[in-house]
């Protein structure tokens, strides 16, 4: 089937009945949250499987150590994940008062892609979510329909492309790494887009073989489970270059976003060869100790477009976003929008669909909240103006 097939999915759920069931989602929901958009009592609806603890509480303490190890821990030290954070912290917000008296509404929605979602934000591609959940990749899928998000669905899910496109209201995104054959890649994008999935995700920063094991190599999956998209042992290409990167988005009739950027003259280059976005990643520090935290690479690719004579494109960033501060952080350094990975993975291993709905509700409620106390109606209304290096931070 040619790339440019495409079947149209509907538009997003409408957020309007969220709740949250951990002691800092609650909070959020219900302290937080004004009262147009506060959800009804929870007696009215099934409380969540989620236990009534603190997010610090470890949710993968059930799981085998080789597999919680795998889900958590960054590459060598963890110094590049942890770095993602500090450098998040060091960031500061600050308000613009009175901002809001003439009109006090405040929203979250936002496009991504010229799409609407509820906020600015989608789900990470993350892979082998059975690890984490028997339901996997599905219970995610389901969470984030009903909030109103985009998911980003890995190469290396273990749920297929087209059952993850059948939810109904869901906005698919396919991640795909290059693989050796040229045609193998074409031939799981031209999959992904028949099944319905509206943009494409390449990563491009995947280490070189024999640098970290090889994707599908790290973890054995649970019984039943496997690869829906690829064998046990794929080989990805060692070569792939910006010629090789032109050529894949002049194939895929819907937009390519390329994932894994970390310097501005790298992302003129994708907008060159064609991307219709970017993504600002050092792969939440899977890949080298020593990397840019990636709110660091995006406030330099700010700066770097706002010279006169750059061509930008929409650009989104990942790396530890846990809170809806972290969301108008990003967005007050130019993103469109941030992609959640762990946090959600936290909240599947948790209590499965439940568990991720409530986690994304709660971090919807926060943008809101986190947007009325900036004095900014909406994600579009969040400015450079609004956030400040903190003492610990960037000069």
């Amino acid at each position: 089937m040619p790339l440019g097939h495409h079947r149209r999915r509907s538009h997003f759920v409408n957020l309007s009945h969220n709740t949250a069931a951990t002691t800092y989602d609650r909070a959020v929901a219900n302290r937080l949250t004004p009262p147009s958009v506060r959800p009804r009592a929870l007696s009215r609806r099934r409380r969540s499987v989620v236990p009534r603890t603190t997010l610090t509480d470890d949710p993968f303490g059930h799981l085998d150590d080789h597999v919680r190890r795998y889900l958590t821990e960054g590459t060598a030290n963890g110094e590049t994940d942890r770095h993602n954070r500090r450098a998040l912290d060091a960031l500061r917000v600050v308000p613009r008062v009175l901002e809001l008296a003439a009109a006090p509404v405040v929203s979250t929605a936002a496009h991504l892609l010229g799409r609407p979602v509820a906020a600015p934000l989608a789900i990470a591609p993350m892979a082998a979510q059975r690890l984490a959940h028997p339901d996997g990749e599905l219970a995610v899928a389901r969470a984030a329909a009903r909030v109103g998000v985009p998911m980003v669905l890995s190469l290396s899910s273990t749920t297929p492309v087209e059952t993850i496109c059948d939810v109904a209201g869901l906005e698919v995104w396919f991640q795909v790494y290059p693989f050796a054959d040229a045609g193998e890649t074409d031939a799981v994008i031209s999959r992904a887009i028949a099944a319905g999935a509206s943009a494409v995700v390449l990563t491009v920063d995947l280490p070189p073989t024999g640098q970290t094991v090889a994707i599908g190599r790290a973890i054995e999956l649970p019984p039943g489970a496997g690869y829906a998209h690829h064998g046990p042992a794929p080989a990805m290409a060692t070569a792939f270059g910006w010629g090789d990167l032109a050529r894949l988005i002049a194939a895929a009739e819907v937009p390519v976003l390329v994932k894994g950027i970390t310097h501005p003259l790298d992302a003129d280059r994708a907008v060159a060869a064609g991307a219709a976005g970017v993504i600002v990643s050092n792969h939440g520090g899977r890949v080298l100790d020593g990397l840019i935290a990636a709110i660091d690479a995006l406030d330099d690719l700010d700066r770097h477009w706002r010279t006169p004579g750059t061509v930008a494109c929409p650009r989104l960033v990942d790396g530890s976003i846990r809170t809806g501060v972290d969301v108008i952080r990003a967005l007050a350094l130019g993103a469109e929008g941030v992609l959640v990975g762990r946090t959600v993975l936290q909240a599947l291993a948790r209590g499965g669909e439940e568990a991720v709905f409530d986690r994304l509700s709660a971090l919807v409620a926060d943008v809101h909240h986190t947007l009325a106390v900036l004095g900014a109606r909406s994600p579009a209304a969040v400015e450079r103006e609004h956030v400040r290096w903190g003492s610990a931070g960037r000069r």
